[in-house]
């Protein structure tokens, strides 16, 4: 668990909540507006930490090695947001929202196999930001 006490540290920079084995954030990660940097790869998180939303100033999230299969809307209100790690997340359903982040610069989908489509398509939606894939699946799509 998060300890509670965190609460009062509104101005951090940085956090790492990594290897947790956390299922959830707490509601207040939501009001850290200085937050740069969060870290919670290799967790339980079988849903996106929506709190995580409201976080407008931060630059870098990385949520590899969790089970959520689907980024919500709200992303874009991440308007600072410049690289996400998504690496050995199922995330299988992108929203529109991807299209109007004009500061991503990085978006980490190793440890998973996507169709040469797939992979295809999203360099062409997103020409603007490096896209790390793993080889193509020899799949159909």
């Amino acid at each position: 668990e998060v300890p509670a006490e965190l609460e009062r540290y509104t101005q951090v920079t940085y956090l790492d909540f990594s290897k947790n084995k956390l299922t959830s954030l707490p509601s207040f990660i939501g009001n850290f507006s200085f937050l740069q940097t969060l870290d919670v790869h290799k967790n339980n998180l079988k849903n996106f930490p929506m709190q995580v939303c409201r976080i407008q100033n931060i630059k870098r999230l990385v949520l590899s090695r969790n089970s959520f299969s689907q980024l919500p809307e709200c992303i874009e209100f991440l308007s600072h947001l410049e690289y996400i790690d998504l690496s050995d997340t199922p995330v299988t359903s992108f929203p529109q929202a991807f299209m109007v982040m004009p500061q991503l610069k990085t978006l980490s989908l190793h440890g998973l196999q996507y169709s040469p489509s797939f992979q295809t398509d999203w360099k062409s939606r997103l020409p603007w930001v490096r896209i790390e894939f793993d080889p193509p699946c020899n799949c159909f799509d």
